[in-house]
């Protein structure tokens, strides 16, 4: 065979198993690219269930103090619900028109603070407390047949200090606590609840006895 035809077919069949091994070097790639995707997703999957809080952790991130035994901060119809003809009269301690609402046995005094300008029956503020003396009857004074007041997050007078420090957990309010009460505040003007309600001021206070039992409970919007 001439030497230049010798040449030519060794130089084609080169050429041929050159192609070959890009081809299947090239399909080695695309398969390593589709592996790698599923591996990156298979790592989201796990680092979004690392990232996501549990139900115990749910439980805890409770919801800001807005209503007592269905009585809610700003919500006249909810007031309306419980006592059908409500009268606020300025004559307490606060300072502002009350209303004060007993429970069954008369151990326990809910007071409710309407501000100036709120629209009618609006509570802007509940003060819960133990009592242990007889409240006089007056025009602003209820009595209910619920032997307890609960908070929407299920907190009420009795409870342990420890209660309150293990459950209320909100990146959004500011804790002030001392030996006998923690305060949580809230005064970012900026956050949707506050804008929602317009106001300046959030707070929920829990007072303790020397036993770190729960004697009083206050929350509501701060005044202007």
């Amino acid at each position: 065979m001439d030497t230049k035809i010798k040449f030519l077919l060794i130089y084609i069949t080169a050429i041929f198993f050159s192609c070959k091994i890009e081809n299947k070097e090239k399909n080695g790639f695309d398969d390593l690219s589709i592996i790698n995707t599923k591996d990156t997703t298979f790592i989201k999957s796990i680092d979004s269930k690392i990232n996501r809080p549990s139900k115990d952790d749910q439980k805890k991130n409770l919801t800001i103090e807005t209503s007592i035994n269905k009585i809610s901060l700003l919500d006249g119809e909810s007031l309306i619900k419980v006592i059908k003809k409500p009268i606020f009269i300025e004559n307490g301690k606060s300072g502002f028109p009350e209303l004060i609402i007993v429970n069954a046995d008369n151990t326990q005094k809910l007071t409710l603070l309407f501000y100036p300008g709120n629209t009618k029956n609006h509570v802007s503020y509940f003060i819960l407390e133990q009592i242990d003396q007889y409240i006089p009857k007056a025009n602003n004074v209820f009595n209910i047949l619920d032997t307890t007041f609960r908070t929407n997050n299920n907190f009420m007078l009795g409870l342990s200090k420890e209660v309150v420090e293990n459950k209320y957990i909100s990146r959004n309010l500011k804790l002030k606590a001392d030996n006998k009460s923690l305060s949580f505040i809230l005064d970012d003007l900026m956050n949707p609840f506050l804008k929602e309600y317009n106001m300046p001021m959030y707070s929920a206070k829990y007072f303790f006895g020397d036993d770190n039992i729960i004697n009083k409970i206050e929350f509501g919007f701060e005044f202007p």
